[in-house]
């Protein structure tokens, strides 16, 4: 999501023969993208009021978004773990296999 993002809001700073990232030096302090531009993406690509204004904001979106869905992910397995049949005695289980040999 943040690389379609970007790639759509870029200020062209090149020619057409070479890469957009070419434009941007390393540590520079000017904006190489257009935040109107983002807005404008970002609104059409989920819907109009889920987009940002800020720059700021923007990025704390994409920053915590990741973070926020592997939370809900791990609860849910955790729920999953919670309700497994016979979950408590999985250790048991495993001991009480006998280990295959490797000889054959």
């Amino acid at each position: 999501m943040h690389g379609s993002l970007v790639t759509s809001s870029l200020i062209r700073e090149t020619t057409e023969n070479e890469s957009a990232n070419e434009g941007y030096k390393f540590g520079q302090e000017e904006e190489t993208y257009n935040i109107v531009a983002a807005h404008g993406y970002f609104g059409r690509l989920i819907f109009q009021y889920a987009s940002f204004n800020n720059s700021r904001s923007l990025h704390f979106f994409l920053a915590a978004w990741p973070v926020i869905a592997d939370i809900i992910n791990r609860a849910n397995l955790g729920m999953e773990v919670m309700h497994e049949r016979n979950a408590h005695n999985f250790p048991l289980d495993l001991a009480a296999v006998e280990a295959p040999s490797s000889n054959g």
